[in-house]
C-alpha cells in the first residue's frame, strides 16, 4: 500500500499540507514566553486514515503515508507552527491572516461501483487565505487553557496527476474552531471544529456531474450546479510523549444532507466517516531560539 503512494507521487501535496500541523515544540500550549522555541524543525510524519472516495460516495479506502516536515520561526514570516504561511507582522491577539489548505486523495472510478466507466479523481488540492478571529477572552498561546476561533477560509481547489494540473473551481467554508490543553491528561491539546462548505459549480462537477457519453440505467445523466456541498465535524487530540515526539488521532463527520446536488445517482450516503491516526518525531532542530 505504502508502495501506491510513491508510485503516485502523493507525498509531495501531502508534505506541503502537513506544514499546517501544529510544530512538535509547542503543539500542547505552552503559554507564550513558557518554553523557547528553535527557529528551525525537521522531521518526519508517519499516518494512516480511512476515508470516503469523495464527498458522498458510499465507498471507501484506507491509505498509509510516510513523509518529511520542516518548520521556520523567523522575525516576519513563519512556515508550519500551526499554519502554512504566516506573517507575523499581521497577527494580533484577537486577529490573524495566514494561508490556509486542504487536500483529499485520488481515488480509482474501478473501485466505485457507481463511478465504474467514468475518469477517475485526481488527488486535490485547496489553496487560499484564511481570517481568523479569536471569539474567546483569551488564546492558549497567550496563556488561556481553551480557546474558539472562527476561520473565515477561501480556497482555489486544483486536481492533479502529477503530469498536469487543472483548476477545479473554489470554495468557501466558515470553521468554528475550539482548543483546549491538558483536558484529559497533561500534555495534550484536543480541538474539535464545525466546518459548513460552498463551492463553485466547477468542484461539484467534478463530483457529482454526469455527462451523457457516461449514462447507465444505475447512472442518468446529472448537470450540477454550485451551492451548498455539505458540513464537516471533526474532533481529535496531539499527545506529547516526549519533547521531540507525538501522537495524533482524528475523527471527521461528513454532514451531506440538504447538498445543491444530492439528487445525482453519485450522492450515495448523506453521511460519511473518516480517521486518522500518526505519530510525529522531530529528528533535527536549529539551536537558535525564538519566544
Amino acid at each position: 500500500m505504502l508502495a501506491e503512494f510513491f508510485n503516485n507521487k502523493l507525498i509531495v501535496g501531502l508534505c506541503i499540507l502537513l506544514l499546517s500541523m501544529p510544530s512538535s515544540s509547542n503543539e500542547s500550549g505552552f503559554e507564550k514566553g513558557d518554553k523557547p522555541l528553535p527557529k528551525w524543525e525537521l522531521g518526519g510524519v508517519a499516518a494512516g486514515f480511512h476515508s470516503p472516495l469523495y464527498p458522498a460516495s458510499s465507498d471507501s479506502q484506507d491509505k498509509a503515508l510516510v513523509v518529511p516536515y520542516g518548520i521556520y520561526r523567523g522575525d516576519t514570516i513563519r512556515v508550519g507552527d500551526g499554519s502554512i504561511v504566516k506573517a507575523i507582522a499581521l497577527e494580533a491577539p484577537r486577529f490573524k491572516v495566514d494561508v490556509s489548505m486542504a487536500a483529499a486523495f485520488n481515488a480509482d472510478s474501478e473501485d466505485s461501483k457507481i463511478r465504474e466507466g467514468m475518469p477517475d479523481l485526481d488527488f486535490l488540492f485547496e489553496i487560499g487565505p484564511q481570517f481568523r478571529f479569536l471569539l474567546s477572552d483569551s488564546s492558549i498561546e497567550y496563556g488561556a487553557d481553551s480557546e474558539i476561533w472562527l476561520n473565515v477560509q477561501t480556497r482555489a481547489v486544483f486536481s492533479t496527476d502529477f503530469g498536469s494540473i487543472n483548476h477545479q473551481g473554489y470554495t468557501i467554508q466558515p470553521q468554528l474552531s475550539w482548543r483546549s490543553k491538558d483536558l484529559l491528561w497533561n500534555d495534550t491539546v484536543a480541538f474539535a471544529s464545525l466546518a459548513p462548505i460552498w463551492a463553485s459549480e466547477k468542484l461539484h462537477d467534478y463530483f457529482y456531474q454526469i455527462d451523457a457519453q457516461y449514462e447507465t440505467e444505475r447512472r442518468q445523466q446529472f448537470n450540477a450546479k454550485a451551492g451548498y456541498l455539505g458540513t464537516k465535524v471533526s474532533l481529535g487530540s496531539i499527545f506529547q510523549i516526549k519533547p521531540e515526539l507525538s501522537l495524533f488521532t482524528a475523527v471527521q463527520w461528513g454532514l451531506w444532507q440538504g447538498a445543491e446536488n444530492e439528487d445525482s445517482a453519485l450522492f450515495e450516503e448523506d453521511n460519511n466517516f473518516s480517521a486518522v491516526i500518526g505519530v510525529r518525531y522531530t529528528f533535527m532542530q536549529s539551536k537558535d531560539i525564538v519566544k
